[in-house]
């Protein structure tokens, strides 16, 4: 369905510094082998900040050792499937002097990384369909006041709209929180495995997500 309505599907990721949300790395890897079928051969991903470490792994077809994102063995195993896939992995993060200091975000430093972003992802587009793993808001398709994400802006530098999946809608960025869509579907989502997701139009009565195109939902929120 994704592939089908755009050649660009942006797929995201939850985290909060290295603290992440493992059901999203787990789902990612499940997509894999079907965006494979569908003829998607190159992989984008935000945490790839190193271009040398992915043009290593590029040529070895093996994940040099990493630092950080790329240290951690769930990332690590959804950066070497695609590798064995036969995938090519592009990087596309902001150089760091482009991007906010975590202790003081400024909306101008904000904006003018995902402004690279944008940009260094219309540089790497091949020819074919692409998948895009980013963090968190990065995939918004919406302006939000002051805030120009890197799914609007490459959008807007491109002409290209693109397929956005937002897996974090009801993942505990705070340890302990419980969503109000988890438990107002909780039984529907444990009858289905515990995660599930609907597209856009689709979406239940009072929905408030008008930012992508669709949206997973799962008991399994915490980071660690």
């Amino acid at each position: 369905m994704a592939f089908a309505r755009s050649r660009v599907v942006l797929v995201n990721e939850a985290y909060d510094g290295m603290r992440r949300c493992l059901r999203t790395r787990v789902i990612g890897r499940r997509l894999l082998p079907t965006a494979h079928a569908l003829g998607v051969r190159h992989l984008a991903m935000e945490a790839l900040w190193d271009r040398e470490w992915t043009a290593r792994a590029n040529a070895e077809r093996r994940l040099p050792p990493g630092e950080g994102y790329l240290a951690q063995p769930d990332l690590r195993a959804l950066v070497q499937d695609a590798l064995d896939l036969g995938w090519t992995l592009a990087s596309y993060e902001a150089e760091p002097n482009a991007r906010p200091s975590r202790d003081t975000p400024d909306i101008d430093q904000t904006n003018l990384r995902e402004l690279e972003q944008a940009r260094n992802l219309a540089a790497v587009l091949p020819d074919g369909p692409l998948l895009v793993w980013c963090g968190n808001g990065h995939l918004s398709k919406i302006a939000v006041d002051e805030w120009q994400p890197m799914g609007h802006r490459f959008a807007e530098l491109t002409g290209i709209e693109p397929f956005a999946l937002d897996q974090t809608v009801t993942c505990a960025f705070e340890p302990g929180r419980s969503d109000e869509w988890t438990e107002r579907f909780r039984d529907e989502l444990e009858a289905l495995g515990g995660t599930a997701g609907f597209l856009a139009e689709a979406a239940p009565e009072c929905w408030y997500g008008d930012w992508a195109d669709a949206f997973v939902l799962s008991v399994e929120n915490e980071l660690e």
